[in-house]
């Protein structure tokens, strides 16, 4: 019997424990002073950006990289020059013998012979200049 009335506590003995219990304990952190450089890093800590955030802003400045290469590779490319198809002399000469009779139709109208007239002084004045 003198073990087992060992192990009974008073109740003065289990407030003396729960002073120790980590549950009840306020955190040591928040009751003990901190050192200036400790509480500066603390400091330094809280105003950083979360890691979500950080992950957004170098996703958004990866996709602006990204998406600028791509427009200076287009940007650089030329649009090909259009291809001239072969002309046939055979080709022209009936054009010219297809369309010489509208020709003189029109010239026989003054404004028309007027312009026909300006652009062969121009194309002369052109010519003789170069």
């Amino acid at each position: 019997m003198a073990a087992s009335h060992s192990t009974i506590r008073a109740l003065d003995a289990d407030t003396d424990l729960d002073a120790h219990d980590p549950d009840i304990e306020p955190p040591a952190s928040r009751t003990e002073p901190v050192s200036p450089s400790e509480a500066q890093r603390r400091q330094i800590w809280t105003l950083a950006p979360t890691p979500s955030t950080l992950a957004t802003v170098a996703g958004g400045a990866a996709a602006i990289l990204f998406g600028g290469a791509i427009g200076f590779w287009l940007g650089r490319r030329t649009a090909p020059r259009p291809v001239r198809p072969i002309r046939h002399a055979a080709a022209t000469f009936e054009s010219v013998a297809e369309l010489a009779p509208v020709a003189l139709n029109l010239l026989k109208n003054p404004l028309i012979r007027a312009m026909a007239v300006r652009m062969i002084v121009r194309q002369l004045g052109k010519r003789i200049a170069s």
